[in-house]
């Protein structure tokens, strides 16, 4: 692994990009900018590793006593969301808080625990969150992993607003292990962001 570094598609927005929306894979949308010296660019396909804005952060002491905060939204908080929670909690960056919240009561999905110790992530402890409990906070990301999500999601306070869409793994009809292997590729789908 990577220390503090963070694979994202061409098309995400650099450290201190401008209030302008962008939208992630899955997107159709390419920019290219320039803000604060640091470039920035979107594309219609094709990742490459960048470092990590959080990194870039951790490296700038003027930014490094600012707390960042970010929120992954999907519909039930039981996969995706988890998922990228589990998955940015795990690279232990300093003054960043992530959750997550979903529309709808749910229940971490077992299969997505299992899924997620195979990489060495233990998310057994999370609970599934409703949108209302993060209600009054500010974040700097919004990260929006499902489509319902988008409007439902629209009067949060947040600086960045982000479109990752994934279909719900954990709807996938058919066999256990074949529930497993599409929360797999979700999985590995956002680790490689």
């Amino acid at each position: 692994m990577v220390s503090k570094q963070v694979k994202f598609c061409q098309k995400a927005e650099s450290v201190f990009a401008s209030h302008k929306k962008m939208r992630w894979p899955g997107s159709r949308v390419g920019r290219v900018g320039r803000t604060n010296g640091y470039k920035w660019q979107g594309c219609f396909g094709g990742c490459e590793r960048w470092e990590s804005k959080l990194d870039r952060m951790d490296q700038n002491p003027i930014l490094t006593d600012i707390m960042r905060k970010i929120l992954f939204v999907c519909e039930y908080n039981a996969c995706r969301s988890q998922m990228a929670e589990g998955l940015a909690r795990h690279l232990r960056l300093e003054n960043v808080s992530v959750q997550s919240a979903g529309l709808y009561p749910g229940k971490v999905n077992t299969l997505t625990i299992e899924v997620m110790r195979e990489i060495g992530i233990d998310i057994s402890s999370h609970q599934s969150k409703l949108l209302e409990v993060v209600e009054g906070d500010s974040f700097d990301y919004l990260i929006v992993l499902a489509e319902p999500a988008v409007q439902p999601t629209r009067y949060l306070d947040a600086d960045h607003r982000l479109e990752w869409f994934y279909p719900d793994p954990a709807k996938t009809e058919g066999s256990p292990e074949m529930v497993r292997a599409a929360i797999r590729r979700v999985r590995d789908a956002l680790k490689a962001q």
